[in-house]
């Protein structure tokens, strides 16, 4: 499933107030705290794309 992340941006933890928000991807895995993943959770249940 696919989801847009520019939505969520101001939402998430990782990545609010960040210009630069993607570049910890560039490392590998980074861990994300609870609200963000049940952010993205709802995010994705709600989403009616398919792959």
């Amino acid at each position: 499933m696919i989801i847009p992340i520019r939505p969520l941006l101001d939402q998430l933890e990782l990545t609010r107030g960040k210009s630069n928000w993607a570049y910890p991807f560039r490392f590998g895995l980074l861990e994300i705290t609870t609200h963000d993943y049940h952010l993205i959770a709802q995010a994705m249940a709600g989403s009616q794309q398919v792959d």
